[in-house]
């Protein structure tokens, strides 16, 4: 109905004679049988519940570990593709040390960075079902080559340089952990576990690929020969998404849980660190250079320290409130943080205080991955602006 309809006066008087009620029908007799019917059926559906709910198991008494440990080697599917042609990105100066590159196809979606021994630079494209290899020349622009997989629907999610120095990523979509050398030779290693869900992955301390598989509720582990091994989390309620490798341990952030996990290997279950804040939503993590990680809460607008003992300590970002999303450090052991709600990357020192608030291309929307050359240039993946930025920090106004 719209804001101008009139209301009109019926034509005809309504019937005012009381309507019939069943529960008040018939004669009194009849009344108490059926409210006595009715309250037996509620004190059965009460009694239902509670014996569901004391017998249904616990996470305690039956841990997803228990049900989920063994190992399974899978055997590659190697496919060959052609890099597509290498290009010069349009590049666009949108404050100084602040570059905006547009990616060539629509709509690319790019995710996640990673940077290769050589300082190559990679990122996802999650919309293109594709990676791209980037080439930083700085006077002579940025030098793009896209890889686009050959099985339709995938998803590449987080890219890692391996331990045998090849590109790794997980695939979403195709539930695969993919291989990808710069001569475009795929393998692709499905994962056994569930069908669907590797996201978040980093190369751990033991040389295995670790990363998370939501739906299974489990970090798994691979090796380059194919090799998986699942390390169930403890809750029922997990969501492991993102990971991070220190020196003796991987972390994981578990935004189902609002928590962080730490494993220190493959024989030990992974400790559950609550953090304090209700519906913190953690989301990305890196290490700082004493060993403890770091984590971006994104639904309190805070990041916060987390040591090997399990304490934690909260910083909240500069108002307007935002999402903080990734996050990477710095040479120098600061930190650098995207904002997935605000076009703006935060620089934090190592003791958690915010240094600097670069302002972004405003089209720079969602913004998520980020990573730090070896020549320290910051670089960040607008997943819904279709664009990455690079940041000098040397360059940077005050």
């Amino acid at each position: 109905m719209s804001a101008t309809t009139r209301r009109t006066r019926p034509t005809k008087r309504p019937n005012r004679r009381r309507r019939t009620d069943p529960s008040r029908s018939g004669p009194r007799s009849t009344r108490r049988w059926l409210t006595a019917a009715v309250a037996l059926a509620a004190i059965a559906a009460v009694v239902a519940v509670w014996i569901a709910t004391a017998t249904r198991p616990s996470d305690e008494e039956h841990p997803p570990a228990e049900r989920n440990t063994a190992s399974f080697t899978v055997d590659p599917v190697e496919v060959r593709i052609t890099p597509g042609k290498a290009r010069t990105l349009a590049a666009r100066s949108v404050a100084p040390g602040v570059t905006a590159l547009a990616l060539p196809s629509m709509h690319s979606a790019p995710r996640a960075i990673a940077i290769g021994d050589d300082g190559s630079i990679w990122v996802t494209l999650q919309s293109r079902g594709a990676v791209a290899r980037l080439e930083d020349a700085s006077a002579g622009g940025v030098t793009y080559t896209g890889f686009r997989m050959p099985e339709s629907g995938s998803n590449p999610f987080t890219p890692v340089i391996g331990p045998d120095g090849a590109l790794w990523f997980t695939d979403y979509a195709l539930s695969t952990v993919t291989r990808l050398d710069a001569d475009g030779t795929v393998d692709f290693f499905a994962d056994p576990f569930n069908d669907g869900g590797p996201l978040g992955m980093a190369v751990g301390p033991d040389g295995r690929l670790w990363f998370t598989d939501a739906p299974g509720r489990a970090i798994v582990t691979l090796t380059t020969d194919g090799r998986f091994t699942p390390i169930a989390t403890a809750s029922r309620r997990s969501a492991p998404y993102r990971v991070a490798a220190g020196s003796d341990a991987v972390w994981v952030t578990d935004p189902g849980a609002d928590a962080v996990l730490r494993t220190a290997g493959l024989d030990t279950a992974p400790t559950v660190i609550q953090l304090p804040t209700p519906r913190s939503d953690p989301y990305g993590i890196a290490m700082g250079d004493d060993g403890s990680a770091w984590v971006t809460e994104q639904g309190v607008n805070s990041i916060a320290r987390i040591d090997d003992d399990g304490t934690v300590v909260e910083f909240p970002l500069p108002r307007p409130a935002g999402e903080p999303a990734g996050i990477t450090t710095a040479p120098d052991g600061s930190f650098w943080v995207t904002d997935a709600a605000r076009p703006r990357v935060f620089h934090i020192a190592s003791d958690g205080a915010v240094e600097q608030v670069v302002a972004l291309d405003p089209e720079a929307a969602s913004l998520d991955g980020i990573a730090v050359a070896p020549d320290g240039i910051i670089w960040v993946a607008a997943v819904d602006g279709n664009q990455l930025i690079r940041i000098d920090p040397a360059a940077l106004g005050g």
